[in-house]
């Protein structure tokens, strides 16, 4: 597992990612770039104590035989909270990666902005040699885990 510190003048995480292949008849049912987050100061040795991770998935394909509808697509472009029972209630946060400069926001009634997009957009379609990258500032950051907190709660973000 790595670890990263964020130097405080600049507490933004970005992620570059490229994906890319020779064969461009490849097709992707679902692809997604995964990050994960552990507060090591939460830990027992050897064991994760509940609350002490966060994973965020990021949709950068999604691929369905005979194509999409418009109205299909929308459900996509929101970000969502799950709590993985197989990962012990892990909280798994999943959404797209919108155009370049876009933020996704979380889909609650507050939609609060979770990550930016740096690079390609979600693909619908089969791709070859895109760049996706993402970045997460401190604030969208303790967004994220507002959101998780309410989501868990039931309840509205305060």
């Amino acid at each position: 597992m790595a670890l990263w510190r964020l130097p405080p003048d600049n507490p933004c995480l970005k992620l570059y990612v490229e994906l890319r292949s020779d064969d461009a008849s490849v097709v992707q049912a679902k692809q997604q770039l995964t990050l994960g987050f552990a507060n090591s100061a939460c830990s027992v040795p050897g064991k994760w104590k509940r609350g002490c991770q966060i994973k965020f998935l990021f949709n950068i394909a999604v691929q369905r035989a005979g194509g999409w509808r418009e109205q299909e697509k929308r459900r996509f472009f929101r970000a969502k909270v799950m709590f993985d029972r197989a990962q012990g209630g892990l909280p798994v946060i999943f959404g797209p990666l919108g155009a370049s400069g876009n933020t996704t926001t979380a889909a609650s009634r507050e939609q609060v902005p979770l990550w930016t997009s740096n690079g390609e957009p979600m693909q619908f379609e089969s791709f070859s040699n895109k760049a996706f990258s993402v970045s997460i500032s401190h604030t969208q950051f303790k967004d994220a885990l507002r959101y998780v907190a309410a989501s868990k709660m039931f309840s509205p973000m305060v």
